[in-house]
């Protein structure tokens, strides 16, 4: 159980801290999502047979990774700036 002296931070939630929490939400959210999609569109263009689904599926995959690499670059950059400052 936690005392109160560990749950008193000397840090407080500015609103733009706030939103950046909300807005990585919002983006996690949108990247599962993006996710369950390409593959309901694979298992679609496979059962239906058609190469046009699936190639959209992986034009969709492609795009989500494509997303996370920036992601994890831009939190890394990020991350080696505060150590340099």
């Amino acid at each position: 159980m936690a005392t109160m002296d560990a749950m008193n931070t000397t840090e407080k939630n500015t609103p733009s801290d706030v939103a950046e929490r909300q807005k990585s939400r919002w983006m996690i959210a949108s990247t599962g999502l993006n996710g369950l999609l390409s593959i309901a569109k694979i298992g679609w263009g496979v059962y239906s047979g058609s190469t046009v689904v699936i190639a959209d599926a992986v034009h969709s995959i492609s795009d989500l990774i494509n997303f996370v690499l920036n992601c994890m670059h831009t939190c890394i950059t990020m991350h080696v700036c505060i150590q340099f400052k």
